[in-house]
């Protein structure tokens, strides 16, 4: 049976090696500046220590580590609900403005060297 605090972390680790392949990609691609992902990455580790000073303030004061779960499914949830509304939003002002949204082009990546 996996503990709670595991499942957690394990998870945890899940989403910040996505979150830095998609900085990586971005970085590679040469459409994000140093500032911002300096930016972005204090950010980051300012939020991630506060979370975790208040998780570990909730577990000690209720003593039930399957709130962990909980509060990172919620978290995930709100991520799921946040990006799919973005999209939405973007489509139906896409379709406002009468943007051919299913058309793919390689024109970017084409090599004119």
């Amino acid at each position: 049976e996996m503990q709670p605090k595991v499942g957690s972390a394990s998870c945890a680790f899940m989403i910040l090696w996505t979150a830095i392949s998609g900085v990586v990609q971005y970085v590679v691609a040469d459409k994000l500046g140093w500032q911002f992902m300096l930016y972005g990455m204090g950010i980051g580790f300012l939020s991630g220590m506060a979370g975790q000073f208040g998780v570990d303030a909730v577990l000690k004061k209720s003593g039930r580590p399957s709130l962990v779960i909980f509060l990172l499914g919620g978290i995930i949830l709100a991520a799921c609900l946040a990006m799919t509304t973005s999209g939405i939003v973007k489509v139906v002002a896409g379709i406002q403005e009468g943007k051919d949204l299913f058309v793919f082009s390689t024109d970017y990546w084409m090599c004119n060297e």
